[in-house]
């Protein structure tokens, strides 16, 4: 039997899975992330803290500790000088010093991971204006180089960054990442995460909740270029683009459904 086709159940159908796309991205477990970056069981996870991340239990309930992070694959020299810039933000209660408990941000390079940086109550915050962020703090903004030593061996190396939420998972972190430079024989080239080409170049990889921003979130820039969001977020994330898709294939789907029942 040949079945026909029906534009209404077919654009219904196609927008409904869209939407589905857009809103399944979500944080992965710490283990899953160091499969990602190809790391030894625990490399993140216990990244100096008093405890391995892997085993909190809280009210006799497992505690899942998960995050998000980007990897790629650079060809650096020899006086090269790599840079970027970023900011955390936060939905997590700092006026609770445990440093157990923190958020933290870290790095890959070929295999070697350390911290770079943690959600802490002993950082300064600012206030998000009410409803223009699902996060409610930031930090000031913060940089990162690295001078690579004359003596450096070229070739081609894996970087990796990302964002783990320890134990309380319901209070998402994210870092924002943009500036992104690498400079070499006195030529700046920034990275625009939102450029195609250049994402391939890298082979610039991603897991978890990881969004490119096109306006960097107000924030000044310096390479105007698209910066992006690596969060913590456990779950669904239903912005309105996706909530509207999601609604228009509904109503697709149950528009043929009414006119094949009736």
């Amino acid at each position: 039997m040949k079945l026909k086709s029906n534009p209404l159940l077919l654009i219904g159908g196609a927008l409904f899975l869209m939407s589905f796309q857009v809103l399944s991205d979500s944080s992965q477990q710490v283990s899953v992330l160091e499969e990602f970056h190809s790391l030894a069981p625990g490399a993140i996870a216990d990244l100096g803290f008093e405890l391995p991340i892997n085993d909190f239990v809280v009210e006799g309930v497992a505690v899942g500790v998960e995050g998000s992070a980007v990897k790629g694959s650079v060809n650096l020299l020899a006086n090269d000088e790599l840079s970027f810039k970023y900011r955390l933000l936060t939905k997590e209660d700092i006026s609770v010093p445990d440093e157990t408990y923190n958020d933290y941000v870290y790095v890959t390079l070929s295999g070697v991971v350390q911290v770079l940086d943690y959600v802490e109550p002993e950082s300064e915050y600012s206030d998000f204006p009410v409803g223009t962020s699902e996060f409610d703090k930031y930090t000031n903004e913060r940089s990162v180089s690295w001078l690579l030593p004359g003596d450096f061996t070229a070739g081609l190396y894996a970087l990796g960054l990302g964002i783990v939420d320890v134990v309380d998972a319901d209070f998402s972190s994210a870092i924002l990442l943009y500036d992104v430079m690498l400079k070499r024989n006195g030529e700046s080239m920034y990275f625009d995460f939102g450029n195609d080409d250049h994402i391939n170049n890298v082979n610039l990889q991603k897991i978890g909740d990881v969004r490119p921003i096109q306006d960097n979130m107000g924030f000044e820039s310096t390479s105007g270029y698209d910066s992006l969001l690596i969060t913590t977020t456990p779950d669904f994330v239903p912005v309105p683009g996706a909530m509207l898709l999601m609604g228009t294939g509904l109503v697709g789907l149950m528009a043929y459904g009414r006119k094949k029942a009736a």
